[in-house]
């Protein structure tokens, strides 16, 4: 993957930083504009899906139609966010290699975490590259690679210290939500399981659903998602990345 790389941790903070935002308003803005679009562009939609779901009455038809604008903003949003945090990874174990190299060099044969498994080999690769750049390179290619939201945050708190669960409420809790319904969308079409009531109920008061807990804990209930569920969850990210901005830099300078 080609990267630009900045000559600081703090300038490829701010790079990351702003692309992200971007990235976040663009698909909270395919919302909006689905919300606001002219007569003739909503008509249109509405007979594709119509031609799409031949079975459908008119008013399921809108109905789908902007559930569909909503989960695409929604989806937009998790990934969005997921390749930010996987970024600032990549980028403190870059500008971090140092920190990254006397940590594994204490164990060599030990992941510093149990989804990371580490050879000597990897120690000893980074060590001899010429100049921290080089060792940077190899060590974040290595060790940050395709990781899913939870492997990152998992990868960030074992290494760096930087954990989630310092981040500020209820930010967090609205995020963590957001994604549990977006993998139940996903993989259920949607729909409650009881695995899904049992990781979301000691928060889900702090988040955009909590007016509607009775139907999103209800098991065999289809989600709803409404456009404030989309906005605050945008606001919620826009908070997250600030202060992974913020905090991040910091975390190169405790001891390992």
């Amino acid at each position: 993957m080609a990267r630009t790389v900045r000559d600081t941790i703090e300038d490829q903070l701010d790079f990351y930083r702003a692309k992200c935002l971007i990235h976040l308003a663009r698909a909270v803005a395919l919302q909006t504009v689905g919300e606001n679009a002219d007569a003739a562009t909503l008509d249109r939609y509405k007979r594709r899906l119509a031609e799409l779901l031949p079975l459908q009455s008119l008013s399921d038809t809108e109905a789908r139609m902007s559930e569909d604008i909503t989960k695409r903003g929604l989806a937009s949003l998790k990934t969005d966010f997921e390749l930010y945090v996987y970024k600032v990874a990549w980028a403190l174990t870059y500008f971090g290699s140092s920190h990254v190299l006397e940590l594994l060099s204490k164990s060599p044969n030990r992941s510093p975490t149990k989804e990371f498994p580490l050879v000597e080999g990897l120690v000893i690769a980074a060590s001899k590259m010429p100049g921290d750049e080089a060792a940077g390179l190899v060590l974040a290619d290595a060790l940050v690679s395709d990781l899913s939201l939870d492997r990152t945050k998992s990868y960030l708190e074992s290494v760096f210290k930087l954990s989630f669960g310092k981040a500020p409420s209820p930010a967090r809790h609205q995020v963590q939500l957001a994604f549990e319904v977006r993998h139940k969308i996903e993989h259920r079409n949607g729909y409650v399981d009881s695995k899904f009531v049992q990781a979301t109920r000691k928060y889900i008061d702090r988040t955009s659903w909590a007016d509607r807990k009775d139907v999103v804990s209800a098991v065999g209930a289809k989600i709803p998602i409404a456009s404030v569920d989309l906005v605050a969850t945008y606001e919620s990210m826009k908070e997250l990345v600030e202060w992974l901005h913020d905090e991040s830099p910091r975390v190169l300078r405790r001891p390992v």
